[in-house]
């Protein structure tokens, strides 16, 4: 789901917040090595390798020089998103969860979804244990956005049986609803801090 989701971004579509993270990262990156005279320059050197497939492009040359087959490296990088999904691994089943009430999505807990997929397999507690990597989430809403009751609200791909009546009071303990007005959530690029 994260290789889907950076290929996204790297096609110059995705996530907004995943976008402007890269972007301003990115540019702060080239200014700090000298490469770009400013932040602003170097965010706009890095919008333009997205839009443009340069950073797609350079994304499969790394996949084949780590040791990705040449083949699946150009299918991942030049298909569409439909025909990348059938290339990376997928879990067999997928369980939607559905807000319990009306209101604005305040926040979604990282920790309680992290602890449930690691339990489903996403994630280790020991070197050389098995990671699933099909298993994950997908969160279907934003922060500050106004959610009706019943709506799904997380997405969340399983290999094993279905979720546990625990796993599901965990998983929505993680949506934090309120009754405030909707808002726009501020760029998750909050400042640079330098020495």
């Amino acid at each position: 789901l994260e290789v889907e989701e950076a290929l996204l971004c790297l096609d110059g579509a995705g996530p907004p917040d995943l976008r402007d993270l890269v972007i301003r990262l990115g540019g702060a990156i080239l200014w700090i090595s000298g490469q770009a005279e400013t932040q602003d320059q170097g965010a706009a050197r890095v919008a333009a390798a997205l839009d443009d497939g340069s950073a797609r492009r350079r994304f499969q040359l790394m996949l084949s020089a780590q040791g990705v087959d040449p083949g699946l490296a150009k299918a991942l990088c030049s298909g569409s998103p439909t025909q990348r999904r059938q290339l990376l691994p997928h879990a067999r089943e997928q369980e939607e969860l559905l807000a319990p009430a009306d209101g604005i999505v305040e926040c979604v807990r990282a920790l309680p979804l992290a602890r449930v997929l690691h339990d489903l397999g996403a994630g280790r507690s020991r070197a050389g244990q098995p990671i699933r990597p099909g298993v994950g989430a997908e969160v279907l809403v934003d922060v500050g956005q106004c959610l009706s009751r019943g709506t799904p609200w997380l997405r969340v791909h399983l290999d094993g049986p279905a979720l546990s009546s625990q796993q599901r009071r965990t998983l929505q303990g993680a949506l934090v609803l309120s009754d405030r007005a909707p808002f726009k959530v501020p760029s998750p690029f909050a400042e640079l801090v330098l020495p």
